[in-house]
């Protein structure tokens, strides 16, 4: 395989494109689902979303010749309370 190639993690890009659109759809179709969070493709397009997250993760750190993202980063205390933090601020924004 050309080095090319192998610098560009086409699966994991997708993985956590796919899993990102999955998971955050359902926030915004649950209003107009006929049963509304019972609805059965709302429930299953969260779970598939946060699976898809999770092989994302699982990738990275044991498949991936070059990670879309380094694994350290995916588990560093600093960067998960930056991203939770950034979480808060969007929340309350829109609260």
């Amino acid at each position: 395989m050309t080095s090319y190639l192998r610098e560009f993690n086409a699966p994991g890009a997708f993985l956590l494109a796919a899993g990102l659109a999955i998971f955050l759809l359902p926030f915004t179709l649950a209003d107009s689902a006929p049963g509304g969070w019972d609805t059965g493709y709302i429930v299953a397009m969260l779970v598939l979303g946060l699976v898809l997250l999770i092989c994302f993760g699982l990738h990275e750190r044991f498949t991936a010749h070059t990670p879309f993202l380094p694994f350290n980063l995916l588990t560093s205390p600093s960067i998960i309370e930056a991203c939770f933090l950034s979480f808060t601020y969007q929340i309350s924004y829109y609260a």
